[in-house]
């Protein structure tokens, strides 16, 4: 129980009169926003085409890379483009 300004406020019991509720702080940023500044890019699976809808396509793994804020390691995968004379270099995740 505590007073305020001449009147009796009852708490619930369990409840302690805080200056905010932790989910109210979490929307002001600091300690619980992401650092996604030393992250190595976008991981993403290859764009679906007709080689890879009629079976596999073959990649070449050029490098396996440690993802800050990731439990898994990220692959730099290349693959020959299907359309034109290029290669496409694809980020991908390294799991077992």
């Amino acid at each position: 129980m505590e007073q305020s300004s001449g009147l009796l406020t009852i708490c619930p019991p369990g409840m302690v009169h805080r200056s905010a509720v932790l989910a109210q702080r979490k929307g002001k940023g600091g300690i619980f926003k992401s650092h996604v500044r030393t992250r190595k890019g976008a991981v993403k699976l290859r764009p679906l085409d007709y080689a890879e809808k009629q079976g596999y396509i073959r990649g070449v793994v050029k490098e396996i890379l440690h993802d800050p804020g990731r439990g898994a390691p990220v692959a730099k995968v290349q693959f020959l483009n299907a359309y034109r004379f290029k290669r496409d270099t694809e980020l991908m995740l390294a799991t077992e």
